[in-house]
C-alpha cells in the first residue's frame, strides 16, 4: 500500500514529522486516535494534491474530538474548480 499522505504533530519548539497515512480520510482517523494521548495541532500533508489540512483535537471524556479541520495551503487545483 502507498502512503501518499504525511501527518506531523505542532509543538512549541517546531514541527515533528509522526508517520504516514494511505488516504486523507485513514489520517483525519489517525489523528483523533494520537489526540486522545496528546491532544493538539497537528498538520496532515497530502503529496497527491500538495494540499494542506491543520488539524486541531481537544481532550474529550473518555477520548479526543478533532474541533476543526483548515486548508492551510492547496496547490495543483483540480481544474474543475477553477472554472467560472
Amino acid at each position: 500500500m502507498t502512503h501518499t499522505v504525511d501527518i506531523f504533530r505542532l509543538d512549541p519548539i517546531g514541527v515533528r514529522w509522526l508517520e504516514s497515512a494511505a488516504t486523507l480520510e485513514s489520517a483525519k482517523a489517525r489523528v483523533q486516535e494520537l489526540g486522545v494521548c496528546s491532544p493538539g495541532q497537528f498538520l496532515v500533508l497530502d503529496h497527491k494534491t500538495g494540499r494542506r489540512y491543520g488539524m486541531q483535537v481537544k481532550a474529550a471524556d473518555g477520548g479526543s474530538i478533532l474541533t476543526e479541520v483548515t486548508l492551510v495551503m492547496g496547490a495543483h487545483p483540480d481544474p474543475a474548480e477553477c472554472e467560472s
